[in-house]
């Protein structure tokens, strides 16, 4: 025999139970693994999927819906002992459209209301909406009515006692201007009670009418224009018309357009005239009463006034002048400052005084002492009787008087005597 068939018979004799390679499995008398490495008999095709399909088309042409798109195991197809291929064999995408219309649908009819009286003739009604859905995205809107009425037939109702309603009105008694109309009513009184007085009022309604006014107004004609408010240089005079040719009637139409009309004249340039300088005025009050201030007097450029785009005056319009150069009246007593002012003796406040011994340097140079070592000290309380002439002063050290100093007015102050101003000299 030749290898061939030898080997044939050795593996029958060995491995009886081989028929084919779908019955190739390990067990105890059969080793797979070496028989595949040996032979080959036990090898199986895995399945591969093919190359997916192309999307389908959307379900629908709006709203929600999806598409598909598919592929097989089979490039290749598992044999028996093949694995299958893994995953799904079918994928689905959301398709993005625009929202379908939605049209409008009617809810249920509601429940007919309650007649709106109690005997006689009426009506009921009842509602319905176009809710169940609304149309929304571009959907049509309900067709038909939402509400709909029905006749209430009761009782018949009792027939009143009283007056019928007023009838039309009248024709007016004048063709224009203002007239007179009427209009008549009648009593209900049911036979049985036409013996006795029901209605109470009258029977007859007037009321003032008015058709048309009889006439509009009308204008007179223009007045003579009057006197020009200048000579030259441009003035205006005007001219005026009344609205009572007609006058209009009661409810008639007002004249249209202006009463009154402006227009300018003597446009001409008046002749060119200088100003000239009036007197000085009186001088005005000093505004120190001693170590010096000033006094303003004014004049004024109209005698004569200039004329328009005449020469103005020439020079100033106020002269300022020094007055009142003599020293001011100071003295200390027990040590308490005390200005004369106003032809009597009075004292200084301390408010703003004592922030610094600057006012105390010029208190000094007041009285003519040494100023190097000026202080402010608290004196002595002056007499109730004197007055407070000065407040609120701050100096800066350099000036010759407290009236150089800010300060308040003279006179004018919110303290007391227990303020008053002392000061020290050395």
């Amino acid at each position: 025999m030749d290898g061939i068939t030898t080997l044939a018979l050795l593996l029958g004799l060995l491995f009886p139970r081989i028929q084919s390679n779908a019955d190739c499995m390990d067990d105890i008398t059969v080793n797979c693994t070496i028989m595949d490495a040996l032979f080959s008999v036990c090898n199986g095709i895995n399945g591969k999927w093919t190359e997916w399909s192309d999307w389908s088309a959307c379900t629908s042409s709006c709203g929600n819906t999806t598409q598909i798109r598919k592929r097989s195991c089979t490039n290749p197809k598992p044999s028996k002992i093949g694995k299958d291929c893994e995953g799904p064999s079918e994928e689905y995408n959301h398709c993005k459209l625009e929202p379908c219309p939605v049209d409008g649908k009617w809810s249920d009819w509601s429940l007919w209301s309650a007649c709106t009286t109690t005997c006689g003739s009426t009506t009921q009604t009842r509602i319905r909406a176009c809710s169940n859905p609304p149309p929304s995205n571009n959907g049509t809107d309900c067709e038909g009515s939402s509400e709909e009425y029905k006749s209430c037939m009761l009782e018949p109702c009792p027939v009143p006692i009283g007056w019928r309603t007023w009838g039309e009105w009248g024709s007016c008694s004048t063709t224009c201007g203002v007239g007179i109309q009427s209009r008549n009513r009648s009593c209900v009184e049911p036979a049985r009670y036409r013996l006795s007085d029901n209605c109470f009022g009258d029977t007859k309604e007037h009321q003032i009418c008015m058709k048309r006014a009889c006439a509009d107004g009308g204008w007179t004609t223009w007045s003579s224009w009057s006197t020009c408010s200048a000579s030259c240089g441009g003035g205006i005079y005007q001219r005026s018309r009344g609205c009572t040719n007609p006058s209009p009637s009661p409810y008639g139409q007002n004249c249209e357009g202006p009463n009154n009309d402006v227009a300018t004249c003597n446009s001409e340039l008046c002749p060119q005239k200088a100003g000239g300088w009036s007197g000085w005025s009186s001088w005005s009050s000093c505004t120190a009463t001693c170590f010096g201030g000033n006094r303003q007097r004014y004049r004024g450029c109209i005698n004569p006034l200039p004329s328009p785009f005449g020469q103005p005056c020439v020079g100033p319009s106020v002269d300022v002048d020094s007055c009142s150069t003599h020293n001011c009246a100071a003295r200390l007593n027990s040590r308490r400052f005390e200005i004369f002012l106003n032809s009597q003796w009075g004292t200084v406040c301390n408010d703003q005084f004592d922030a610094n011994n600057n006012g105390a340097k010029v208190v000094c140079r007041m009285l003519g002492l040494p100023t190097s070592n000026a202080m402010y000290i608290d004196p002595e309380d002056g007499p109730s009787s004197m007055p407070i002439w000065l407040d609120e002063v701050i100096c800066t050290g350099n000036e010759e008087s407290l009236l150089n100093c800010d300060r308040n007015s003279v006179g004018v102050h919110n303290c007391g005597h227990t303020e008053d101003v002392g000061v020290l000299c050395f």
